[in-house]
């Protein structure tokens, strides 16, 4: 039986939550706000979920807008942190892209 190669993540990829593969970004947007609302009503495998969608999202923007890497990373990790610790907070589940945009953009700024 032959054996399969898995390919290797890129070097600027972040590591994955709970290794969770990312989604394409119409799938992360089409799914965000379902997640959002699930997540609210206490839904943990949802949370999981959002927290997976999100990283990749979190950590391109937070690369592009702190430059290096270590610290880029720490900025996304702070992004999920503040994500799960406050998604019962977001009022509009619609714009969790955004609200996760600004979180990154916050912290990069600290």
């Amino acid at each position: 039986m032959a054996q399969t190669r898995h390919p290797q993540p890129l070097p600027s990829a972040a590591p994955s939550v709970h290794g969770a593969s990312s989604p394409t970004p119409a799938e992360a947007t089409d799914e965000y706000p379902s997640l959002v609302r699930a997540a609210q009503g206490g839904d943990q495998v949802a949370l999981e979920r959002l927290l997976a969608r999100a990283q990749a999202a979190a950590w391109r923007f937070s690369l592009m807008s702190c430059g290096h890497t270590d610290y880029a990373e720490d900025v996304m990790q702070d992004a999920l942190l503040r994500t799960y610790r406050y998604a019962s907070r977001i009022r509009e589940p619609e714009a969790f892209r955004a609200w996760l945009y600004r979180t990154v953009r916050n912290a990069c700024l600290v």
